[in-house]
């Protein structure tokens, strides 16, 4: 099926609305059936235990109000899941059980709705996704994956699960 990676603005404004009537007839007309959505982490679940769904609610049932499927990108890190930084979010948590849990209760939360997800995105595309470069720790990256595949496949056994894409650079 026919998918494609987009950045739908997930607001409940005026404008948001309308880019995303918009996007969503135009992916219709071209037969395009899954969008690859980021789910940014941070807007999810801004405090530690508190989930906030709402946007993304939204944008999944606007979604398959045109026949498209998403395709959750569970990204990035969370301001107060680390102690690397104050406020950037491309780093990992300094427990990888709480992007685990992250991902377990969105998956359960969109459990009838949405049946695939991948796991952050690019993360060896230098300092731009994942901080610090994950050639030097390639192993953060792996606990991330080991923490969250098999607690979301606790609570939802039947959702597919990805590893994030890889970036691909030439040296």
């Amino acid at each position: 099926d026919p998918c494609v990676s987009t950045h739908i603005p997930t607001g409940s404004g005026p404008a948001a609305v309308a880019q995303r009537e918009y996007e969503f007839r135009r992916l219709a007309d071209l037969g395009i059936k899954y969008i690859r959505q980021d789910f940014y982490w941070h807007r999810i679940e801004p405090e530690q235990g508190r989930f906030e769904f709402d946007a993304y609610d939204r944008l999944v049932d606007e979604a398959r109000t045109h026949g498209i499927g998403v395709i959750g990108l569970m990204v990035y890190g969370n301001p107060w899941a680390t102690t690397a930084t104050e406020d950037e979010i491309t780093y990992p948590p300094d427990d990888p059980a709480d992007y685990g849990n992250y991902v377990a209760r969105t998956a359960e939360h969109f459990r009838e709705r949405i049946h695939r997800f991948e796991l952050w995105n690019e993360a060896n595309a230098g300092f731009r996704f994942f901080q610090p470069n994950i050639a030097g720790d390639p192993g953060a990256f792996a606990r991330l994956i080991a923490a969250a595949y098999p607690m979301t496949k606790a609570v939802v056994p039947e959702v597919d699960i990805a590893i994030g894409g890889l970036f691909y650079h030439d040296g």
